[in-house]
């Protein structure tokens, strides 16, 4: 057998080959895996382009979340103790089919977005939910604007509606990272 010499090292001779490039190594350059040793190029493994999103997928994911989150605003209105876990639960069911719109690719990037879309459903949800409401009592105000605007920041400001969109968003979050 010849002589062979490291790939990083050129002066260190070596009988070590990776088991998948098959280039020899010396052994400040090997790495033990489950599949064992690799040179330290192999062992790094794929590049991270599994957490690439394609373009045309961002406005969906985008979309997916704000309707689930809006699903999630119409929920806090039933009331009760449970809708804690029916907004926890419908979280984790939206990360779910937002990473199946994302197509499998899981990420910080696919995390925020989805995060902030979830909690603008919520809330406008709870805005639209109030501005409904103030209209329901048109004589309380003597203009349908200041109904409508009263309406929207009673909707936005109501704390549960926060509580819900957080619920929802760690839910979501817990998965999509």
């Amino acid at each position: 057998m010849p002589t062979q010499f490291c790939t990083t090292h050129k002066n260190v001779e070596t009988l070590r080959i990776c088991g998948r490039c098959e280039r020899p190594f010396c052994p400040d350059c090997l790495v033990v895996t489950p599949v064992g040793g690799r040179c330290r190029e192999c062992a790094r493994g794929p590049r991270i382009a599994r957490l690439k999103i394609e373009l045309w997928r961002w406005p969906l994911i985008a979309l997916t979340a704000a309707i689930g989150g809006v699903a999630g605003g119409l929920v806090v209105g039933l009331g009760g103790f449970f809708i804690l876990l029916i907004l926890w639960f419908g979280g984790m069911w939206l990360a779910g089919v937002i990473l199946a719109v994302s197509g499998r690719k899981p990420g910080w990037p696919l995390a925020a977005v989805a995060i902030a879309f979830i909690v603008l459903g919520v809330l406008g949800s709870g805005a639209v939910d109030g501005a409904m409401g103030s209209l329901r009592n048109p004589a309380d105000y003597a203009s349908l604007g200041a109904a409508v605007r009263d309406g929207l920041v009673d909707g936005v400001l109501t704390p549960l509606n926060w509580i819900a969109a957080g619920i929802m968003a760690v839910a979501a979050y817990n998965r999509l990272r």
